[in-house]
């Protein structure tokens, strides 16, 4: 049983996720289970089809995004695109490799790229907290390459329906 809490869902959510009598809690822990059971085979292809260096330029082109269901099509793609030559050879990585893998994946990959993005990011903690720590390479890599992480806010319970329900309006529009 897990602690209660109110969040709030527009009527446009409501209808998508087809609130049942039992009321918006169990549509939405509903939802967020399809989300989680959907991008976890999603998750084990992005770490086999990207190198260590490839997640660490990602990770620093998309340090201060702020997602929406709509901007994460495409959105790591963009945020690398926009990437200086500088800031990717820095990690020792190829533009149009990483260009190329990044526009070949599937919606649901697209999707499962940016929660494990932001899950890293959680991890580290908030800005002021962090300590440059050498027996962590990631957090080396991304601090040399000038990485300014703001303050993120954790996904909330409608967020991620809101995802849910832009991942799957996505497949169904094509």
């Amino acid at each position: 049983m897990g602690k209660k809490s109110s969040i709030y869902l527009s009527d446009d959510i409501k209808a998508k996720l087809r609130v049942p009598p039992r009321g918006p809690s169990s549509a939405v822990s509903a939802a967020i289970d399809r989300y989680d059971a959907l991008l976890a085979p999603e998750r084990k292809r992005l770490v086999a089809t990207f190198s260590g260096d490839e997640w660490n330029a990602m990770r620093n082109a998309c340090a201060s995004t702020e997602w929406s269901g709509a901007s994460i099509r495409g959105g790591v793609l963009a945020n690398i695109q926009d990437s200086l030559d500088s800031e990717l050879e820095t990690f020792g990585v190829d533009r149009t490799t990483i260009e190329g893998k990044l526009a070949a994946l599937s919606p649901a990959e697209q999707y499962a790229l940016v929660e494990m993005i932001e899950a890293w990011w959680e991890k580290q903690g908030p800005k002021e907290s962090r300590k440059a720590d050498s027996r962590n390479q990631e957090k080396t890599n991304c601090r040399a390459a000038g990485v300014i992480r703001t303050g993120r806010r954790r996904l909330v319970g409608s967020q991620l329906a809101d995802r849910a329900v832009s991942l799957l309006d996505s497949y169904n529009n094509g």
